[in-house]
């Protein structure tokens, strides 16, 4: 497999210089960031709780 494929293992660029910024920056960078992770869910929530019914459905 090539992981250099995988968009979870590139490069972001809003993060790129984490070296140069301020403690301050820092985090509100990483709050920035954590906030996409919901708004990314919510997109796929039927596919999600598909996935949940097919599981339960399996274990009965």
């Amino acid at each position: 497999m090539n992981l250099g494929s995988l968009i979870s293992e590139s490069r972001n660029p809003e993060t790129m210089n984490l070296d140069e910024m301020s403690t301050l920056e820092l985090v509100t960078c990483f709050n920035h960031q954590d906030r996409k992770v919901p708004e990314a869910i919510s997109l796929v929530l039927p596919a999600i709780a598909q996935a949940v019914d097919h599981a339960a459905a399996s274990l009965t």
